[in-house]
C-alpha cells in the first residue's frame, strides 16, 4: 500500500476549507485543514506535509508572508505551495508568488475538480524527481 499524502490546506474561508477537503478525502490524500493563519507555521511545521494549498488573502498573516516564512525554515523549503486567489492576478503578483516560494496558483473561483487536478498534478512531479 502506498503512503497517503500529507496535504495541508490554509484558508479563512472555513466552507472553502471543508469543500476541499471532501475532494480530496480518500485513499490517496491525509488532509488537514486550518482557518488560522498564525497558528499555520506550527502546525505544518509538526505535520511535514507533502503539499500546502494557501490562500493568499487572509487576516493576520497573509498567504505571501506565510509562505516566504515556510520557505526560509529548512525542513519545509522543499515542500511545494499552491496559492489560491480571487485578487491577486496581475503579473507583479505572479512575481511577488515566486519570490515567496509559490509556484502554483489557482485563480478562485475554482471547482474541486480543478484543485485535484493541480494537486495531483504537482504531486506526480514531486515523485518524479524523488525516484530520480
Amino acid at each position: 500500500m502506498t503512503e497517503r499524502k500529507r496535504v495541508v490546506i490554509i484558508d479563512d474561508d472555513r466552507e472553502l476549507l471543508e469543500e476541499l477537503k471532501e475532494a480530496l478525502a480518500g485513499d490517496c490524500y491525509e488532509v488537514h485543514t486550518l482557518a488560522d493563519s498564525l497558528a499555520a507555521i506550527n502546525v505544518v511545521r509538526e505535520l511535514k506535509p507533502h503539499l500546502i494549498v494557501l490562500d493568499l488573502k487572509m487576516p493576520q498573516m497573509t498567504g505571501f508572508q506565510l509562505a516566504s516564512e515556510l520557505k526560509h525554515t529548512s525542513e519545509l523549503a522543499h515542500v511545494p505551495i499552491v496559492g489560491m486567489t480571487g485578487v491577486f492576478i496581475e503579473a507583479e503578483h505572479a512575481l511577488l508568488m515566486s519570490m515567496c516560494g509559490i509556484r502554483h496558483c489557482l485563480k478562485k473561483p475554482f471547482s474541486p475538480s480543478q484543485a485535484i487536478e493541480e494537486i495531483e498534478k504537482i504531486m506526480q512531479a514531486q515523485q518524479s524527481i524523488v525516484e530520480r
